[in-house]
């Protein structure tokens, strides 16, 4: 059976911009995104970069996926526009731990979080 789809026929302008990593030039990156009237941001790539940005697009209404950031704090504020695709660090650590001691020499490990 044959079936006719329709697709989403808007055109789609894609902005780039480069936060450097740093977390003031991501809140001038987020000012200059929300400038431009943009629907939606994809980034940033990191906790320290994606919280202080959200909260520009949280006041403007902007939704913002996260790829990489997973700092507990970027979802626990419960922000309902910006969505994170990475498990959090404190999700990943105990299952990393648990295998690392169950598969290795190692006496003691380290995970940084916040």
């Amino acid at each position: 059976m044959e079936r006719k789809r329709r697709y989403f026929r808007e055109k789609i302008t894609t902005i780039t911009r480069d936060d450097e990593g740093k977390p003031n030039q991501a809140v001038t990156v987020a000012q200059e995104l929300v400038a431009n009237n943009v629907a939606a941001v994809i980034g940033h790539f990191n906790s320290g970069c994606t919280i202080p940005a959200s909260e520009i697009y949280k006041q403007n209404n902007i939704l913002q996926i996260t790829p990489g950031s997973t700092n507990p704090d970027v979802t626990e504020r419960g922000y309902k526009t910006l969505f994170a695709s990475a498990a959090a660090t404190i999700n990943k650590a105990k299952p990393q731990a648990i295998f690392q001691s169950t598969n290795s020499k190692l006496k003691k490990l380290g995970y940084p979080s916040r």
